[in-house]
């Protein structure tokens, strides 16, 4: 359970910030998260994010990576619109846990219409701890 919070401004662009409570077999745990999103340009959005986990806080999205104990992940985003080609997106996440070793992963992924039928996903990410990498390429068909 959780509750969050979202303030935009016209020029300065917005603040999130949320907190959620997790209990399970285990135990219990806490996660404080903040972000800042901005528009540089007309078609470059920059956003800033901040996650703290205390105690034995489990989250899906981390599972396989300590998904249990305290823990920050940080996040640098940029998106730039290309038209016709999409939106281009990069991040870089750095992550530290109470269990195993920090994580810092840059990544690229752009999506985009190829035919009314057909939309396209190109993704490549990148481990700077240890080196290991993956490339996804994704296929998305609308159903009818």
């Amino acid at each position: 359970s959780g509750v969050g919070a979202r303030y935009e401004t016209e020029d300065w662009g917005a603040w999130t910030s949320s907190i959620a409570r997790a209990t399970h077999e285990y135990g219990s745990g806490w996660r404080y998260q903040m972000r800042y999103d901005t528009d540089i340009l007309p078609s470059v959005n920059v956003g800033l994010s901040s996650e703290r986990y205390q105690g034995d806080f489990a989250d899906l999205t981390r599972y396989g990576q300590s998904s249990l104990g305290s823990g920050v992940k940080r996040s640098l985003n940029a998106n730039v619109g290309l038209g016709r080609w999409g939106t281009l997106k990069g991040n870089y996440v750095s992550e530290r846990s109470q269990f195993g070793a920090p994580s810092q992963r840059l990544g690229l992924t752009q999506q985009f219409w190829y035919s009314p039928n057909l939309r396209l996903g190109l993704q490549a990410q990148r481990e700077l701890h240890n080196g290991d990498y993956n490339m996804v390429l994704r296929l998305a068909v609308p159903l009818p």
